[in-house]
C-alpha cells in the first residue's frame, strides 16, 4: 500500500474539487493512504 505525504495532498486537492467522499470525517476523508476510494477517485478523473 502507498501511504505518506504525497498522498494526502493529493487527497486534500480531491477534497477541495470535492471529488473525495467523506466530508463529515475528519480531515474530509484524507488519511494519506492510497486505498480503494482514492484509487476509484483517481479513476473516475482519468475518464
Amino acid at each position: 500500500m502507498i501511504k505518506g505525504t504525497a498522498v494526502r495532498q493529493f487527497q486534500e486537492v480531491l477534497a477541495a474539487l470535492y471529488f473525495y467522499p467523506d466530508k463529515g470525517a475528519k480531515n474530509n476523508g484524507t488519511d494519506g493512504y492510497y486505498g480503494l476510494k482514492t484509487k476509484a477517485k483517481l479513476e473516475s478523473l482519468l475518464k
